[in-house]
């Protein structure tokens, strides 16, 4: 009786996934992802659909689909945040001390763990790519994972959960709280490849097959959620009135809006370089249809007794011009909605002046500082989550739970000249308020202050050296 209730309670699991408004609302998420990954074929059948509301099939048929794709250069250019990598450390991070007339930087245990696990981990590349869905979807699930790959040390990896894919049980007081979720993969079930549902619950963790079925994930035969929580970080960037909330739907359909355009001017172009077929008086048969493709049949033209047969090209006069210029329009209008310059999509080059390109990005400027707070908050559940996450897979490295996290996120450069640089950094050393070691790493990101100073003095003895000769 135990058992039939709980496949009942499977059955709903999978009932609720595959229900028509989980369908609907997971189809039209994916059509968000597949314009951002730019997916050809998922997008073409957009344009063809779209199309299809002005144009017949058989028109549409004939039509060579042109898309011109900004949906991932918008989203890219709008997530500045981690353009340059975050500095995330435990304890404060590295400190300064003055040790014989040198400079030494000095960790703390933890954070020394810590920086080992973010070097072997996948965090830079991922960063980007959650910021950069996060506001696709406006709300996506970050689930941190150890791997465990034959001969290498454990690492840190990411799962990116989106509504394209993920399926999320909210508390029944609290819209915006997952107390569950699930997701769809492909899975070998008793030598047969099928599509499973991936359940995570607070307590619980298994597979669901299509009939309902629950099967054990390898490693974990009593079907129990390891860490006693959700291993996933929730990244939203509004609130709206269910959890996963509106994403950026202005940007996708605009773009669909150009394609459809572009494809009809490409289509016109084609055929009306050789004018506009006219039949007068043939008894051509069939449905009248207009197109740069079609004859154009007037029958019963002039008087009685006096009607003459006729079949010429005419010279159209398609607005081609006026149609480049509306997807023009179309392109740039989908830019500054999102707060980018027209300067982001000028196609012609110009010399633009490192302060102008700062102040002609107020707004995006202002977005980013928005942004920088929501994710701050973010990286510290998901520093949560890592460290329960690699504590219960990596016992022997473990991280303390007393360890404190903060973040740093990079700023962004503006592009000067040498004239500017060199008057900048004389001035620096002139007020004391910069040294050669800071060039040296603001030069060089990657280098600790001991590699900055080593740099220095190899720097140092090399011009020496060609100064004597």
């Amino acid at each position: 009786m135990f058992e039939s209730k709980v496949n009942t309670i499977l059955n709903e699991v999978e009932k609720k996934y595959w229900s028509a408004m989980e369908q609907f609302r997971v189809a039209r998420a994916q059509k968000l992802y597949h314009w951002y990954m730019n997916h050809r074929d998922e997008i073409h059948d957009d344009v063809r659909a779209a199309l299809l509301k002005t144009f017949r099939p058989t028109t549409v048929e004939e039509m060579n689909i042109r898309v011109r794709n900004v949906v991932p250069r918008i989203i890219n250019k709008i997530a500045q945040v981690y353009k340059h990598p975050a500095k995330r450390v435990l304890d404060g991070g590295a400190a300064l001390v003055h040790d014989g007339g040198e400079t030494k930087t000095i960790r703390s245990r933890e954070d020394e763990l810590f920086q080992q696990i973010l070097l072997n981990s996948a965090i830079n590349k991922k960063s980007k790519l959650w910021h950069r869905l996060g506001i696709l979807f406006n709300t996506v699930l970050v689930q941190p994972v150890v791997l465990k790959e034959s001969g290498k040390e454990p690492h840190l990896d990411f799962f990116i959960h989106t509504p394209a894919f993920t399926v999320v049980e909210t508390d029944q007081n609290q819209w915006n709280i997952p107390v569950a979720f699930y997701y769809p993969i492909e899975k070998t079930i008793e030598g047969k490849s099928q599509q499973v549902l991936v359940y995570w619950s607070a307590t619980e963790h298994y597979l669901i097959d299509k009939l309902g079925t629950k099967h054990a994930p390898p490693e974990n035969p009593g079907m129990l959620n390891p860490y006693h929580r959700l291993p996933v970080a929730t990244l939203r960037f509004q609130d709206d009135e269910d959890f996963w909330g509106e994403g950026k739907w202005s940007l996708v359909e605009g773009n669909e809006e150009v394609a459809v355009q572009y494809s009809n001017i490409a289509f016109t172009a084609l055929f009306q370089t050789h004018g506009q077929a006219v039949a007068i008086n043939t008894g051509l048969k069939g449905e009248p249809e207009v197109g740069p493709n079609r004859v154009i049949k007037i029958e019963n033209a002039g008087q009685a007794g006096q009607q003459q047969s006729d079949f010429k090209f005419v010279s159209p006069n398609p607005a081609i011009l006026e149609v480049q210029g509306l997807i023009d329009w179309l392109v740039k209008s989908l830019h500054v909605d999102e707060g980018l310059s027209p300067q982001q999509f000028a196609t012609e080059v110009a010399t633009t002046s490192g302060i102008a390109k700062i102040l002609d990005s107020a707004d995006l400027n202002e977005q980013r500082e928005d942004h920088r707070q929501i994710l701050e908050d973010f990286e510290h559940d998901l520093f949560n989550v890592i460290r329960t996450v690699w504590n219960t897979e990596v016992p022997n490295k473990k991280i303390s739970e007393s360890a404190t996290f903060s973040i740093q996120f990079g700023e962004p450069k503006v592009v000067k000249t040498i004239d500017e640089k060199i008057k900048e950094r004389e001035s620096a050393i002139a007020l004391n308020t910069g040294s050669r070691v800071d060039f040296i790493m603001e030069d060089n990101p990657e280098f600790t202050r001991e590699q900055a100073q080593e740099k220095l003095r190899q720097i140092m003895s090399e011009n020496q050296i060609f100064k004597l000769r």
